[in-house]
């Protein structure tokens, strides 16, 4: 199941008008299950290169959710769409540690007033060297760190199924909200 386990955002009146974004969406498995939920008008992916689209955009074909997913080729730190989700599944852990103050900075552009950053914390290693990667190891208060300065409360945080089933305390998932 490749749809996080998602409540409609706080405040948001006509869920099936909301929108989502998946940066670094891969083969798009999570743009195609959020696109199939009534609550999103539209999934959209982000990448960075056109292989990664044309293998994205077969995928959604493949589900049948061309109508209501797209996947972008373009640069997360300049895009300017603005979601009422945005769908964080491994691309923090992904960017260097130099560029998380960006991420952070981005993320309060393009999640829009009232919107949820739906995110997978992951790999949590308190004693990994931060500078080893990618994935880069993240904590709770690491990104913590980074979103709250910038208007989001932390809404939920707890252990995902998988992790749970797995390995223990090795990732989580957070939902954050930005203020209105």
């Amino acid at each position: 199941d490749h749809a996080p386990k998602l409540a409609p955002p706080l405040g948001m009146s006509r869920a099936s008008e909301m929108t989502a974004l998946v940066p670094g969406c891969g083969r798009g498995y999570a743009v195609a299950a959020l696109a199939k939920l009534d609550r999103f008008k539209h999934a959209t992916g982000l990448e960075i290169s056109s292989t990664a689209q044309k293998a994205c955009e077969d995928y959604l074909k493949q589900e049948g959710v061309q109508s209501k997913a797209s996947v972008v080729v373009a640069d997360f730190f300049t895009h300017e769409t603005q979601y009422n989700l945005v769908y964080d599944c491994t691309f923090l852990c992904a960017i260097p540690p130099s560029m998380r103050e960006s991420w952070a900075d981005q993320m309060s552009k393009i999640v829009a007033p009232g919107g949820e950053l739906f995110q997978i914390v992951f790999p949590i290693n308190e004693s990994r060297d931060a500078n080893v990667g990618p994935p880069f190891a993240l904590s709770k208060s690491l990104v913590e760190g980074l979103l709250v300065p910038r208007g989001f409360t932390l809404v939920s945080y707890g252990a995902s199924e998988q992790a749970a089933r797995k390995a223990p305390g090795a990732e989580a998932v957070a939902r954050w909200r930005r203020h209105e």
